[in-house]
């Protein structure tokens, strides 16, 4: 069974260079979902993501230093 994971910050250097991040654990294939400073990212916009393998996702665009990134999934 799925365990919702809900506000865990991305790990990964936030720098404005670096667009790929982790989450503690892998996630159930579409469940994921992407904040930047407490605002939503939608995946098919400028400000998405791209689901990768296992545990890890790709910005769309690199977060700048001091920004955060929080993600809320589907555990597996």
């Amino acid at each position: 069974m799925a365990t919702p994971i809900l506000g865990e910050v991305a790990q990964g250097t936030v720098d404005g260079l670096n667009r790929t991040y982790k989450t503690a654990r892998s996630y159930k294939t579409g469940s994921l979902k992407v904040w930047l400073n407490g605002i939503l990212g939608l995946r098919e916009l400028t400000d998405g993501w791209s689901e990768l393998s296992g545990n890890k996702f790709r910005m769309d665009e690199a977060p700048k230093t001091g920004d955060q990134v929080q993600v809320y999934y589907l555990a597996i």
